[in-house]
């Protein structure tokens, strides 16, 4: 029965997507429909999301690795990256920016401070270093090799905190080092694109003043915010509102609007874990809408051609990235917490949010080409693919092995 199921289901998208694939090479099925015809892209993309869901659901493949495959798979039927998407994406960008920084949980890093820097910054500068090495006998040492390898050295606090919760040790001693080390490998990830991306000027200093005034007015605005208790969905409007203004005058000032936004989700982090409606809100509106299509577009970005044609170089790359992970996880672990099974320590090779955003804006400012955006992004889809495969075939662990 449940074969049939299966066999059912494939069945159904393999329709979806071969009507979507047939609408696309045949324009004239939707000329003549005036302005309904710009809106045709984002049904299919709407579509595809809910299939990628779908499947997330019945599979525990990563719905975002799926959004990204699904927009791939839009590409090469036909869809074209269109300004709406676009715009919805960079919209998509800030807000995961800014979930991410909500994730961030400065009670866990404290408890093991000590062992997640050092992974962390393992994690993040052991791979910098051996990308930053590999890229440079194609792109050189500049910007392009310097942005990738930021982009290739980044991990995702969230999927690592998703991967440690579904294996039941999220809250034992070594879940709790090896989220804090995703969460420090996280920050140092967004200071690196920032860096980088911004055009710094004389008024970018005025940005340490806005960063005190966000300190001192953030957690006092979120008091307000949990004491207005409104039905009318106040509290997400004023934070919205709050995220749109910042990213404008941090852009103003030459610093990349992510980078605020994250802070902005650090900050906030306290009040919205304290009232979970909240919380439920803004993750609702994030992922419910805007972070869907920012992975659907930035798969329909990627062009697996280049990826074909440059296969060779794009298989070294990804050797490297994933085994510089690992070994830099590896060899900080021996020096503060060794661990018996150290295939847990592949998680870090689930490189979704940041690796896409650093990708994705560095295609956006002109710094990463198509080809290298393109391999950047498949090294991530390939990553979490193996990840999984390694982590439902390697024994699991018992709990003296989550002891430190």
């Amino acid at each position: 029965m449940n074969l049939k199921r299966t066999f059912a289901e494939i069945a159904i998208i393999a329709v979806i997507i071969g009507i979507v694939g047939y609408i696309k090479q045949h324009p004239g099925i939707i000329s003549g429909m005036g302005e309904l015809e710009q809106f045709i892209d984002m049904l299919i993309a709407g579509t595809l999301i809910v299939v990628a869901g779908y499947i997330s659901l019945r599979t525990g493949i990563s719905t975002a690795i799926l959004e990204l495959a699904f927009g791939s798979i839009a590409r090469i039927v036909g869809v074209e990256p269109t300004e709406t998407l676009a715009f919805l994406a960079e919209i998509g960008a800030i807000m995961l920016m800014f979930i991410a920084g909500t994730e961030i949980e400065f009670h866990v890093l404290k408890k093991r401070l000590k062992e997640s820097i050092t992974i962390g910054s393992a994690i993040f500068f052991i791979p910098l270093v051996a990308v930053m090495a590999f890229l440079s006998y194609r792109y050189g040492i500049n910007e392009t090799s310097l942005l990738a390898s930021v982009a290739l050295a980044a991990t995702s606090a969230a999927a690592v905190y998703t991967i440690l919760y579904d294996m039941l040790i999220l809250y034992s001693p070594l879940g709790q080092v090896l989220f804090g080390a995703a969460i420090i490998c996280d920050i140092l990830s967004i200071i690196g694109l920032s860096i980088i991306l911004g055009k710094f000027s004389l008024f970018s200093t005025l940005y340490i003043v806005l960063l005190v005034v966000l300190f001192y007015m953030v957690p006092r605005t979120g008091k307000l915010i949990l004491a207005l208790k409104s039905t009318w969905e106040l509290e997400l409007k004023i934070i919205i509102l709050l995220l749109v203004l910042l990213a404008i005058v941090s852009s103003a000032l030459g610093i990349h609007a992510t980078l605020t936004a994250f802070i902005l989700g650090i900050l906030i982090a306290e009040t919205a874990k304290s009232h979970k409606s909240l919380e439920m809100k803004i993750r609702g509106l994030g992922f419910g809408f805007f972070i869907p299509i920012f992975f659907f577009y930035s798969g329909v970005l990627v062009d697996l051609t280049l990826v074909a044609t440059n296969l060779p170089f794009f298989a070294i790359l990804f050797i490297i990235t994933f085994m510089s992970t690992f070994g830099g996880a590896y060899i900080a672990s021996k020096t503060c917490c060794p661990i018996k099974y150290a295939h847990v320590l592949a998680v870090y090779n689930v490189k979704t949010s940041i690796t896409i955003i650093v990708a994705y804006e560095g295609l956006r400012f002109g710094i990463i080409d198509p080809t290298l955006y393109s391999m950047i992004t498949t090294t991530a889809l390939v990553g979490a693919i193996v990840v999984s495969a390694i982590l439902k075939i390697a024994p699991p662990s018992t709990l003296e092995d989550l002891a430190l």
